[in-house]
């Protein structure tokens, strides 16, 4: 009796034809690195590729990494993307605010009579949001700035 984890026949011949695709532009049809590369061995990957045994989850997850896709895409499956979801991991130097909240914190930082850390200001805009902000603000800015000279504080090598 099959297991209710394994994949259907046809996922596992379709994640067999994407290894052997793989194995041969990546790795010149080298199972051994392959193998390595997908961090499992070299046992186990023959034996998927000749049918003995179906695409575990470890070698679904070294499929997924070393070919930057999603075991969704991997196995198949469409994704619907919502697009916000999708901006949400966009720097904050590239949402269409940024230049306005970063003139509205280098104001703020005026007032107090504080020189902008051109290197705090290089870092916020390289800094990832796990979510969309439909309104990025100088206050934001300003907190995220002062969290960050916090840190650098914080973790400062004590000479």
């Amino acid at each position: 009796m099959a297991s209710d984890r394994a994949l259907p026949p046809k996922q596992n011949e379709e994640l067999r034809r994407r290894l052997r695709d793989l194995i041969a532009s990546k790795y010149d049809g080298t199972l051994t690195h392959a193998a390595k590369a997908l961090g499992v061995s070299h046992a186990t990957l023959s034996d998927v590729l000749n049918g003995k045994r179906g695409v575990g989850q470890k070698l679904m997850n070294g499929m997924a990494n070393v070919t930057g896709q999603s075991i969704d895409v991997l196995l198949g499956r469409s994704v619907e993307l919502d697009p916000a979801a999708v901006r949400g991991g966009d720097r904050l130097g590239q949402h269409p605010r940024y230049p306005t909240a970063e003139q509205e914190l280098r104001a703020r930082l005026a007032r107090r009579g504080v020189t902008p850390d051109e290197t705090i200001i290089g870092e916020m805009q390289t800094v990832g949001m796990s979510r969309a902000r439909p309104n990025l603000t100088g206050d934001f800015l300003m907190r995220l700035y002062e969290a960050i000279q916090q840190d650098r504080e914080d973790n400062a090598d004590p000479a």
